[in-house]
């Protein structure tokens, strides 16, 4: 059979059928109009093709033809062409979904009454209409393609795959890392000092990617890959080179999940990134993308934030900014299933079975806990900006799990409360004493019975002056 795919504007109303075909082709015709875009967007699909061919040992001969679309005889003469490509016409698939009108026309009025097929393909549903004189039938591909196929066939080198097998390896550790200590390494270390050791050495970036693509492995997906880069080739002289974090292909699909394991990010230079790269994925590609953000939550879509220009315009490009799905994780599991249309049958079963952390004792002496959480809470009150608000994490230690003390965890939702544990971390990583009374007691003489007082007599003294 041969298959004759005439460019456009999407390479995604052609790769999906070249796959779907592949087995049964001899033939791949590419035509494209001498636009010098078109030209550009025909050469990385022909070279992305052979690539592929080569690599699959597929017994298929890739044809390239240029052609002047506004030139009558020049798409009489491609009918030629394509006859002394394949005399029988029965066996000619000629894909015009995206090509220009008068192409698809005048080759349908050509070759279709001699039997010649031609498909079209919806690239939303991943389905196909394919019309031939006898009637049409639609049809739905049963082969999806791979993610590092999907990215050889755009002619886009993938450099660098994270092994999945090291995510699998260390799952429990992740979820008790991220869960009951929030990514910090030093109180983590405390209590497990025989963790593995990329946990040990490895950025809490790429960490967090990891433990978002366990989370999700288990969904309705066709494939997933965590920490891929890759370089797309658009000539000899260049190429770009992009790195995407966590990766979804679903029915022809590939969606994109951004791992940022911080709390300030920059939203309107991210919308602009990741939008720059769709083009690397698909054309109707969901991108999600994930902070350290105290909440993950449906708050970017309530009315309030939905009428900010910021919310508006990632979600009208359809890229939805989330905060961090720890602490909420079976609302993120959920989530990603219904925006990526993934449709798994036994999500809640998936959802209850997946790995918990392991609990943690409360702290033997209560009382300090409190006096702790009572401390932050009135200099939170006072509105006073005395700790370095730059390092910004939540106070723990590895005695205390915050998710079990409704006091403590309600408090740390608010990124104020937040703000201590970066100095305890400094201590341990000093060899200092990480001992809770002692910081207790050091801020309240320093802070508490200082700071705080000496503020008020300042604010008196303005307030006489003023007077």
């Amino acid at each position: 059979m041969t298959l004759v795919s005439i460019v456009g504007d999407f390479h995604s109303s052609i790769l999906p059928l070249f796959y779907h075909f592949k087995d049964r082709l001899r033939n791949h015709v590419i035509v494209y109009d001498d636009y010098k875009r078109d030209v550009m967007q025909a050469h990385k699909i022909i070279n992305g093709t052979q690539a592929f061919i080569q690599k699959s040992g597929l017994n298929i001969k890739n044809h390239s033809i240029e052609i002047d679309e506004d030139n009558y005889d020049n798409i009489a003469k491609l009918i030629e062409v394509l006859r002394g490509i394949t005399p029988r016409c029965e066996d000619m698939l000629i894909n015009v979904t995206d090509g220009p009108a008068n192409v698809a026309l005048l080759l349908s009025e050509g070759l279709m009454r001699e039997g010649a097929r031609f498909v079209t393909y919806d690239r939303y549903d991943n389905t196909y209409n394919m019309v031939s004189k006898g009637g049409m039938q639609s049809k739905n591909p049963t082969k999806t393609i791979p993610i590092e196929d999907h990215f050889m066939l755009k002619n886009i080198r993938v450099m660098h795959k994270q092994e999945r097998s090291l995510a699998d390896a260390i799952e429990h550790e992740l979820v008790d890392y991220f869960e009951n200590y929030h990514g910090e390494r030093a109180l983590f270390l405390s209590a497990h000092p025989d963790t593995h050791e990329h946990i040990k050495s490895t950025a809490n970036g790429f960490l967090f990617e990891l433990y978002v693509y366990n989370l999700l492995k288990r969904l309705n997906h066709d494939d997933i890959c965590v920490g891929v880069k890759v370089s797309d080739i658009y000539s000899q002289d260049i190429a770009i080179e992009n790195e995407f974090d966590l990766l979804i292909m679903k029915e022809n699909h590939l969606h994109m999940i951004e791992c940022k394991f911080q709390s300030a990010i920059k939203k309107v230079e991210l919308i602009y990134k990741v939008d720059s790269v769709r083009s690397s994925l698909d054309d109707e590609s969901i991108i999600i993308i994930l902070s350290d953000e105290a909440l993950y939550d449906a708050q970017s879509d309530t009315h309030a934030k939905s009428t900010l220009p910021i919310y508006k315009r990632s979600n009208a490009k359809r890229i939805y900014f989330r905060g961090s799905p720890i602490g909420r994780v079976e609302r993120f599991i959920k989530e990603v299933d219904e925006l990526l249309m993934l449709q798994t049958s036994d999500l809640d079963e998936i959802v209850a079975k997946r790995i918990k952390p392991h609990a943690i004792e409360e702290m033997t002496k209560e009382m300090k806990m409190r006096e702790i959480a009572n401390f932050i809470e009135r200099v939170i009150a006072l509105g006073v900006d005395y700790f370095n608000k730059k390092e910004i994490l939540k106070i723990l230690n590895h005695k205390v799990c915050y998710r079990e003390n409704k006091r403590v965890r309600l408090a740390m939702e608010r990124e104020e409360f937040r703000v201590l544990m970066r100095f305890i971390n400094k201590m341990h990583r000093g060899k200092q004493r990480l001992d809770m009374d002692f910081i207790y007691n050091y801020y309240r003489q320093k802070f508490m019975e200082n700071r705080v007082h000496e503020d008020r007599r300042h604010e008196s003294e303005r307030r006489l002056i003023q007077e």
